[in-house]
Protein backbone atom coordinates (compact mmCIF):
# COMPACT_ATOMS: atom_id res chain seq x y z
CA UNK A 1 0.00 0.00 0.00
CA UNK A 2 1.15 3.70 -0.85
CA UNK A 3 0.57 5.99 2.18
CA UNK A 4 1.29 9.65 2.27
CA UNK A 5 1.58 12.06 5.05
CA UNK A 6 -1.60 14.28 4.81
CA UNK A 7 -1.93 17.96 3.97
CA UNK A 8 1.95 18.48 3.90
CA UNK A 9 1.84 20.46 0.65
CA UNK A 10 0.18 20.67 -3.00
CA UNK A 11 3.22 21.51 -4.81
CA UNK A 12 4.29 17.97 -5.39
CA UNK A 13 0.57 17.43 -6.98
CA UNK A 14 1.09 20.37 -8.92
CA UNK A 15 3.88 19.20 -10.85
CA UNK A 16 2.62 15.91 -10.87
CA UNK A 17 -0.74 17.56 -12.87
CA UNK A 18 1.45 19.95 -15.41
CA UNK A 19 4.27 17.32 -16.16
CA UNK A 20 2.93 13.73 -17.06
CA UNK A 21 -0.21 12.82 -15.36
CA UNK A 22 -1.08 12.06 -11.94
CA UNK A 23 -3.06 8.98 -9.97
CA UNK A 24 -5.86 9.23 -8.67
CA UNK A 25 -6.58 9.02 -4.61
CA UNK A 26 -2.73 10.50 -3.97
CA UNK A 27 -2.30 12.39 -0.79
CA UNK A 28 0.24 15.18 -1.01
CA UNK A 29 3.62 15.15 0.34
CA UNK A 30 6.66 17.79 0.50
CA UNK A 31 8.48 19.52 -2.23
CA UNK A 32 9.52 22.69 -3.52
CA UNK A 33 12.08 22.97 -0.19
CA UNK A 34 15.13 24.37 -1.80
CA UNK A 35 15.05 28.30 -3.14
CA UNK A 36 16.97 29.05 -6.43
CA UNK A 37 18.55 32.13 -4.73
CA UNK A 38 19.04 30.80 -1.28
CA UNK A 39 22.69 28.53 -0.77
CA UNK A 40 22.74 25.23 0.06
CA UNK A 41 23.58 24.20 3.64
CA UNK A 42 24.12 20.41 3.18
CA UNK A 43 22.58 17.19 1.71
CA UNK A 44 20.28 15.43 3.98
CA UNK A 45 19.22 11.80 3.40
CA UNK A 46 20.37 12.69 0.05
CA UNK A 47 18.00 16.03 -0.52
CA UNK A 48 19.81 19.41 -1.07
CA UNK A 49 18.43 21.89 1.18
CA UNK A 50 18.68 25.72 2.28
CA UNK A 51 18.77 24.78 5.91
CA UNK A 52 19.84 21.82 8.31
CA UNK A 53 16.82 20.52 9.95
CA UNK A 54 18.40 19.73 13.61
CA UNK A 55 19.01 23.41 13.77
CA UNK A 56 15.07 24.03 14.24
CA UNK A 57 13.72 20.79 16.05
CA UNK A 58 14.82 17.63 18.51
CA UNK A 59 12.85 15.42 18.11
CA UNK A 60 10.58 14.15 21.30
CA UNK A 61 10.38 10.28 22.07
CA UNK A 62 8.35 8.85 19.35
CA UNK A 63 8.82 5.15 20.07
CA UNK A 64 5.31 4.94 21.22
CA UNK A 65 2.93 6.86 19.51
CA UNK A 66 -0.83 7.01 21.17
CA UNK A 67 -3.94 7.09 18.68
CA UNK A 68 -7.62 6.36 18.88
CA UNK A 69 -8.72 2.98 17.73
CA UNK A 70 -10.02 3.22 14.27
CA UNK A 71 -12.41 1.00 12.59
CA UNK A 72 -13.55 2.05 8.87
CA UNK A 73 -16.98 1.90 8.63
CA UNK A 74 -18.97 0.20 5.53
CA UNK A 75 -19.59 3.46 4.19
CA UNK A 76 -15.73 4.18 3.72
CA UNK A 77 -14.67 1.01 2.51
CA UNK A 78 -17.17 0.91 -0.35
CA UNK A 79 -16.20 4.53 -1.44
CA UNK A 80 -12.58 3.05 -1.00
CA UNK A 81 -13.28 0.23 -3.06
CA UNK A 82 -15.33 2.46 -5.61
CA UNK A 83 -12.42 5.33 -6.45
CA UNK A 84 -10.45 2.03 -6.75
CA UNK A 85 -12.55 0.59 -9.87
CA UNK A 86 -12.67 4.24 -11.09
CA UNK A 87 -8.95 3.90 -11.85
CA UNK A 88 -8.86 0.63 -13.43
CA UNK A 89 -9.37 1.74 -17.15
CA UNK A 90 -8.57 0.27 -20.13
CA UNK A 91 -7.91 1.96 -23.45
CA UNK A 92 -9.26 0.58 -26.77
CA UNK A 93 -8.82 1.77 -30.39
CA UNK A 94 -11.32 3.36 -31.61
CA UNK A 95 -11.80 3.89 -35.17
CA UNK A 96 -11.30 7.71 -35.90
CA UNK A 97 -9.53 9.58 -38.86
CA UNK A 98 -8.51 12.99 -36.97
CA UNK A 99 -7.85 13.56 -33.17
CA UNK A 100 -10.05 15.42 -31.45
CA UNK A 101 -10.37 17.03 -27.98
CA UNK A 102 -10.71 14.25 -25.06
CA UNK A 103 -8.84 11.31 -27.34
CA UNK A 104 -6.61 9.09 -26.21
CA UNK A 105 -3.59 9.50 -28.19
CA UNK A 106 -0.56 6.39 -28.81
CA UNK A 107 2.11 8.46 -29.88
CA UNK A 108 5.38 9.06 -30.55
CA UNK A 109 7.11 12.40 -29.99
CA UNK A 110 10.74 14.18 -31.03
CA UNK A 111 11.30 17.59 -29.99
CA UNK A 112 14.00 19.74 -30.82
CA UNK A 113 14.93 23.24 -30.44
CA UNK A 114 16.93 24.71 -33.60
CA UNK A 115 16.95 21.64 -35.58
CA UNK A 116 19.01 20.01 -32.51
CA UNK A 117 16.90 17.51 -30.15
CA UNK A 118 16.84 18.35 -26.51
CA UNK A 119 17.08 15.59 -23.49
CA UNK A 120 13.41 14.35 -22.46
CA UNK A 121 11.95 16.05 -25.59
CA UNK A 122 11.20 12.20 -26.92
CA UNK A 123 9.13 9.58 -26.01
CA UNK A 124 7.75 6.11 -27.32
CA UNK A 125 4.65 4.20 -27.38
CA UNK A 126 3.39 7.55 -24.73
CA UNK A 127 -0.48 7.16 -24.16
CA UNK A 128 -1.62 11.05 -24.38
CA UNK A 129 -5.18 12.32 -23.29
CA UNK A 130 -6.10 15.17 -25.42
CA UNK A 131 -6.75 17.99 -22.95
CA UNK A 132 -5.32 16.21 -20.25
CA UNK A 133 -2.90 19.01 -19.80
CA UNK A 134 0.09 16.66 -19.65
CA UNK A 135 2.33 18.37 -21.48
CA UNK A 136 3.28 21.83 -22.01
CA UNK A 137 0.91 24.25 -22.92
CA UNK A 138 -0.01 24.15 -26.95
CA UNK A 139 1.14 20.30 -27.87
CA UNK A 140 -2.09 18.28 -26.87
CA UNK A 141 -4.06 21.79 -28.77
CA UNK A 142 -1.61 21.83 -31.78
CA UNK A 143 -2.59 17.83 -32.29
CA UNK A 144 -6.37 18.18 -32.66
CA UNK A 145 -7.03 17.32 -36.44
CA UNK A 146 -4.10 15.46 -36.95
CA UNK A 147 -4.14 12.28 -38.97
CA UNK A 148 -4.47 9.02 -36.97
CA UNK A 149 -1.86 7.08 -38.27
CA UNK A 150 -0.10 9.95 -39.79
CA UNK A 151 3.29 11.90 -38.65
CA UNK A 152 2.98 15.62 -38.35
CA UNK A 153 4.68 18.63 -36.76
CA UNK A 154 4.08 20.91 -34.64
CA UNK A 155 5.74 24.49 -32.94
CA UNK A 156 4.97 25.43 -29.35
CA UNK A 157 6.57 27.71 -26.80
CA UNK A 158 8.07 26.58 -23.56
CA UNK A 159 6.72 29.11 -20.66
CA UNK A 160 8.50 31.75 -19.89
CA UNK A 161 8.75 30.26 -16.22
CA UNK A 162 9.19 26.10 -16.81
CA UNK A 163 10.34 25.01 -12.85
CA UNK A 164 11.16 21.79 -14.31
CA UNK A 165 13.61 22.97 -16.52
CA UNK A 166 14.40 26.48 -16.72
CA UNK A 167 17.06 26.35 -19.31
CA UNK A 168 13.96 25.82 -21.88
CA UNK A 169 11.96 28.20 -20.16
CA UNK A 170 10.85 30.76 -23.04
CA UNK A 171 12.32 28.67 -26.27
CA UNK A 172 10.48 27.99 -29.26
CA UNK A 173 10.49 23.89 -29.78
CA UNK A 174 9.59 21.36 -32.84
CA UNK A 175 7.91 18.45 -31.87
CA UNK A 176 7.43 15.56 -34.87
CA UNK A 177 4.58 13.62 -33.61
CA UNK A 178 2.91 10.02 -35.02
CA UNK A 179 -0.31 9.24 -33.88
CA UNK A 180 0.08 5.43 -33.38
CA UNK A 181 -4.44 5.16 -32.79
CA UNK A 182 -6.85 6.69 -31.59
CA UNK A 183 -8.38 5.37 -28.65
CA UNK A 184 -11.19 5.56 -25.45
CA UNK A 185 -11.44 4.72 -22.15
CA UNK A 186 -13.24 2.17 -20.63
CA UNK A 187 -14.05 1.72 -17.24
CA UNK A 188 -14.25 -1.82 -15.23
CA UNK A 189 -17.45 -2.53 -12.75
CA UNK A 190 -16.63 -4.11 -9.59
CA UNK A 191 -16.75 -8.11 -9.92
CA UNK A 192 -14.21 -11.09 -9.11
CA UNK A 193 -13.47 -11.37 -13.00
CA UNK A 194 -12.41 -7.11 -12.50
CA UNK A 195 -10.71 -7.59 -9.09
CA UNK A 196 -8.44 -11.03 -10.71
CA UNK A 197 -7.62 -8.77 -13.62
CA UNK A 198 -6.41 -5.40 -11.80
CA UNK A 199 -5.41 -6.71 -8.57
CA UNK A 200 -3.61 -9.47 -6.82
CA UNK A 201 -6.63 -11.06 -5.39
CA UNK A 202 -8.97 -13.31 -6.59
CA UNK A 203 -12.43 -11.84 -5.42
CA UNK A 204 -14.20 -9.07 -4.32
CA UNK A 205 -14.76 -10.43 -0.81
CA UNK A 206 -10.74 -10.68 -0.34
CA UNK A 207 -9.98 -7.45 -2.38
CA UNK A 208 -12.45 -5.70 0.35
CA UNK A 209 -10.69 -6.90 3.53
CA UNK A 210 -7.72 -5.58 2.06
CA UNK A 211 -9.03 -2.17 1.04
CA UNK A 212 -10.40 -2.10 4.98
CA UNK A 213 -7.29 -2.72 6.34
CA UNK A 214 -5.46 -0.39 3.73
CA UNK A 215 -8.16 2.80 4.86
CA UNK A 216 -7.38 1.55 8.48
CA UNK A 217 -3.61 1.61 8.53
CA UNK A 218 -3.49 4.98 6.60
CA UNK A 219 -5.59 6.40 9.24
CA UNK A 220 -3.71 4.95 11.56
CA UNK A 221 0.14 6.37 10.69
CA UNK A 222 -1.30 9.65 9.76
CA UNK A 223 -2.85 10.28 13.05
CA UNK A 224 0.69 8.82 14.74
CA UNK A 225 1.71 11.50 12.10
CA UNK A 226 -0.12 14.40 13.67
CA UNK A 227 -0.22 13.66 17.35
CA UNK A 228 3.77 14.45 16.88
CA UNK A 229 3.67 16.95 15.22
CA UNK A 230 1.90 18.66 17.21
CA UNK A 231 4.39 17.75 20.22
CA UNK A 232 7.04 19.29 18.47
CA UNK A 233 8.66 22.40 19.42
CA UNK A 234 10.32 23.98 16.29
CA UNK A 235 12.34 27.45 16.29
CA UNK A 236 11.48 29.75 13.58
CA UNK A 237 11.12 28.27 10.40
CA UNK A 238 13.81 29.19 7.52
CA UNK A 239 12.83 31.91 5.87
CA UNK A 240 14.24 30.65 2.44
CA UNK A 241 12.44 27.92 2.45
CA UNK A 242 9.42 29.31 3.60
CA UNK A 243 8.97 32.38 0.89
CA UNK A 244 9.76 29.46 -2.05
CA UNK A 245 6.59 27.34 -0.41
CA UNK A 246 4.43 30.62 -0.85
CA UNK A 247 6.09 31.52 -4.04
CA UNK A 248 4.47 27.89 -5.21
CA UNK A 249 1.81 28.26 -3.95
CA UNK A 250 0.72 31.63 -4.65
CA UNK A 251 1.92 30.33 -8.67
CA UNK A 252 -0.25 27.38 -7.62
CA UNK A 253 -3.21 29.35 -7.17
CA UNK A 254 -3.05 31.74 -9.55
CA UNK A 255 -3.10 28.53 -12.30
CA UNK A 256 -6.04 27.12 -10.71
CA UNK A 257 -8.15 30.46 -10.49
CA UNK A 258 -6.90 30.61 -14.56
CA UNK A 259 -8.61 27.16 -15.30
CA UNK A 260 -11.64 28.92 -13.83
CA UNK A 261 -11.26 32.32 -15.68
CA UNK A 262 -10.56 34.23 -13.17
CA UNK A 263 -6.91 36.27 -12.27
CA UNK A 264 -5.85 37.12 -8.73
CA UNK A 265 -7.20 40.69 -8.70
CA UNK A 266 -10.89 39.68 -10.11
CA UNK A 267 -10.95 36.69 -7.18
CA UNK A 268 -9.71 39.21 -4.29
CA UNK A 269 -12.31 41.82 -5.25
CA UNK A 270 -14.84 38.70 -5.55
CA UNK A 271 -14.54 37.56 -2.20
CA UNK A 272 -13.64 40.81 -0.17
CA UNK A 273 -9.82 39.66 0.33
CA UNK A 274 -6.33 41.94 0.07
CA UNK A 275 -3.19 41.19 -1.63
CA UNK A 276 -1.61 41.33 1.60
CA UNK A 277 -4.43 39.33 4.04
CA UNK A 278 -3.85 36.87 0.98
CA UNK A 279 -0.10 36.61 1.27
CA UNK A 280 0.16 36.26 4.76
CA UNK A 281 -2.43 33.23 4.76
CA UNK A 282 -0.26 31.54 2.06
CA UNK A 283 2.56 32.50 4.29
CA UNK A 284 1.47 30.68 7.24
CA UNK A 285 0.51 27.34 4.94
CA UNK A 286 4.28 27.91 3.85
CA UNK A 287 5.45 27.97 7.45
CA UNK A 288 3.60 24.92 8.37
CA UNK A 289 4.71 22.42 5.19
CA UNK A 290 8.19 23.83 6.08
CA UNK A 291 8.01 22.84 9.86
CA UNK A 292 6.44 19.20 8.32
CA UNK A 293 9.63 19.30 6.22
CA UNK A 294 11.78 19.74 9.37
CA UNK A 295 10.04 16.99 11.12
CA UNK A 296 9.49 14.34 8.26
CA UNK A 297 13.73 14.66 7.22
CA UNK A 298 14.52 14.63 10.92
CA UNK A 299 12.73 11.23 11.85
CA UNK A 300 14.01 10.04 8.10
CA UNK A 301 17.81 10.60 9.53
CA UNK A 302 16.91 9.45 12.79
CA UNK A 303 16.01 6.08 11.25
CA UNK A 304 19.26 6.51 8.60
CA UNK A 305 16.90 6.91 5.55
CA UNK A 306 19.30 7.94 2.62
CA UNK A 307 17.68 8.33 -1.13
CA UNK A 308 20.48 8.44 -3.32
CA UNK A 309 20.36 9.22 -6.68
CA UNK A 310 20.48 5.17 -7.92
CA UNK A 311 17.91 4.49 -5.36
CA UNK A 312 15.24 7.26 -6.75
CA UNK A 313 16.07 5.87 -10.29
CA UNK A 314 14.98 2.16 -8.89
CA UNK A 315 12.11 3.48 -7.34
CA UNK A 316 11.32 5.89 -10.50
CA UNK A 317 11.86 2.52 -12.63
CA UNK A 318 9.23 0.80 -10.38
CA UNK A 319 6.51 3.57 -9.35
CA UNK A 320 6.13 5.65 -12.89
CA UNK A 321 2.91 3.89 -14.15
CA UNK A 322 1.50 4.39 -10.38
CA UNK A 323 2.49 7.99 -11.19
CA UNK A 324 0.58 8.30 -13.91
CA UNK A 325 4.40 8.74 -16.37
CA UNK A 326 4.74 7.03 -19.57
CA UNK A 327 8.21 5.86 -18.17
CA UNK A 328 10.72 6.23 -15.81
CA UNK A 329 12.97 8.23 -17.43
CA UNK A 330 10.34 10.96 -18.13
CA UNK A 331 9.19 11.08 -14.21
CA UNK A 332 13.08 11.42 -13.55
CA UNK A 333 12.99 13.89 -16.56
CA UNK A 334 10.25 16.29 -15.56
CA UNK A 335 10.03 15.75 -11.84
CA UNK A 336 12.25 17.42 -9.70
CA UNK A 337 15.24 15.34 -7.62
CA UNK A 338 14.49 17.37 -4.36
CA UNK A 339 10.65 16.38 -4.29
CA UNK A 340 10.81 12.97 -6.20
CA UNK A 341 13.02 12.06 -3.08
CA UNK A 342 11.11 13.97 -0.42
CA UNK A 343 8.16 12.02 -1.94
CA UNK A 344 10.20 8.63 -1.52
CA UNK A 345 10.82 9.70 1.69
CA UNK A 346 7.56 10.61 3.24
CA UNK A 347 6.67 7.16 2.42
CA UNK A 348 9.08 5.20 4.84
CA UNK A 349 8.53 7.64 7.38
CA UNK A 350 4.75 6.82 7.32
CA UNK A 351 5.08 3.38 7.61
CA UNK A 352 7.76 4.17 10.81
CA UNK A 353 4.64 5.97 12.08
CA UNK A 354 2.50 3.06 11.42
CA UNK A 355 4.78 1.11 13.18
CA UNK A 356 5.14 3.12 15.96
CA UNK A 357 1.39 4.01 16.55
CA UNK A 358 -0.14 2.12 19.50
CA UNK A 359 -4.06 2.16 19.79
CA UNK A 360 -6.04 3.25 22.37
CA UNK A 361 -9.54 3.25 23.22
CA UNK A 362 -11.00 6.90 22.96
CA UNK A 363 -11.82 7.50 26.58
CA UNK A 364 -8.19 6.37 27.26
CA UNK A 365 -6.36 9.20 25.18
CA UNK A 366 -5.06 11.84 27.57
CA UNK A 367 -6.40 15.09 28.08
CA UNK A 368 -3.80 16.95 26.08
CA UNK A 369 -4.59 14.96 23.36
CA UNK A 370 -8.02 14.86 23.57
CA UNK A 371 -7.97 18.84 23.45
CA UNK A 372 -5.46 18.61 20.22
CA UNK A 373 -7.63 16.35 18.35
CA UNK A 374 -11.19 18.56 19.07
CA UNK A 375 -9.42 22.18 18.20
CA UNK A 376 -8.41 20.38 14.87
Amino acid sequence: MRKKIVAVSMVLAMMLATACGKEDNKETTTGGVVSEEAQIVGQFCGVDLTYDPAEYLTLPDYSQIEVTEYEPTDEEVQEQLQKKVSSWTHNEEVEKDTVEEGDICLIDYVGSIDGVEFEGGAGTDYMLGIGSNAFIPGFESSLIGAKNKETTTINVTFPEEYSNNPDMAGKEAQFVVTIKGIYEEVSYELNDASVAENTDYSTVDEYTAVVKQEIKDNYIANSAWQTLYEKCEFQEAPSAAVQTYKKDLISQFEQTLAMYGMTMESYLESYGYTQEELEAEMEATAKNYVEQDILLLSIAMDNNIDISDEAMTTWANENYASLGYGSAEVLLTYMDSTNLKLYIISEEVLDIMGERAVEVPAEETTSEETTSSETN
